[in-house]
């Protein structure tokens, strides 16, 4: 998980521990948190051209503005990017250029340059790379359409890697959220039910099956997901983070306030 989502879900938090002070009788918190811990989105607004990929045809993204040496600096980097011929120095711009546009909000751009890498270098680690970015942008995509299009990019990457490395079976649980994000959910549900009962402790597996049970409202199943999870490891602090949000969606805020106390 990178900063930025990072940083979305504390501020999540704190508006969450905000509402414990309110009074009763005025708290409303049906889907706000959910809207916060899963979501964490804020309206777009118009940005600049900078990296040679046409985000107005996305505006999913809230833009968050470079200051003009920032702007310099990512023009350059794209620049030694597009010129580098060794894969290390490509990969060395291109972790530059990332925290330009993760500090932007600006994820299918990220996606953009990952898929370049993979494409003039395509190996596994490569592979995974662009399709974990392409999945990191369809899960902060607001129109359907594009967050259908983001996760079919991620989809292609992943289930090559997964072709060539069928036994991590983490990749399997990522193409199943390809699906859940794009245009069959239960496909990919029902992929990430398959790695859950074949891997009872598969985390990444419980953890997303934890998180589209709070997206469909079944809270009680949720509950058991990441319970489950702080079973394997006490300190897991998204599994504490989101049975908190169950907890305070079922009406259980007492016993929800200790965990996002303990995020926080």
């Amino acid at each position: 998980m990178n900063k930025a989502q990072i940083g979305l879900i504390g501020l999540g938090i704190l508006m969450v521990l905000g509402l414990f002070a309110l009074p009763k009788s005025v708290v409303s918190t049906r889907n706000s948190v959910v809207e916060i811990g899963s979501e964490g989105k804020a309206k777009p607004e118009e940005h600049s051209e900078n990296d040679g990929h046409d985000h107005s045809k996305n505006p999913d993204f809230h833009q968050v503005s470079l200051s003009e040496a920032e702007q310099k600096t990512l023009s350059e980097q794209i620049g030694l990017f597009e010129k580098a011929k060794i894969e290390k120095e490509k990969k060395a711009f291109f972790e530059k250029i990332k925290g330009f546009f993760e500090k932007t909000n600006r994820y299918d751009s990220v996606a953009v340059y990952a898929e370049k890498i993979a494409t003039q270098f395509p190996n596994l680690e490569n592979w995974v790379q662009a399709g974990e970015n392409y999945l990191e942008g369809a899960k902060f995509a607001v129109e359907p359409a594009a967050r259908q299009s983001l996760a079919q990019k991620a989809r292609l990457f992943l289930e090559k890697a997964f072709a060539e490395k069928p036994e991590k079976t983490d990749l399997k649980v990522k193409i199943g959220s390809t699906y859940v994000f794009g245009e069959n959910p239960m496909q990919g549900i029902m992929m990430i039910r398959e790695v859950a009962e074949k891997e009872p402790e598969n985390r990444l597996a419980n953890l997303q099956l934890g998180i589209f049970a709070i997206q469909s409202g079944q809270f009680a199943k949720g509950i058991e997901r990441f319970e489950k999870l702080l079973k394997q490891d006490s300190e897991d602090w998204e599994a504490q983070f989101y049975l908190g949000v169950c907890l305070l969606e079922t009406q259980k805020n007492a016993e929800a306030k200790p965990y996002f106390e303990k995020v926080v």
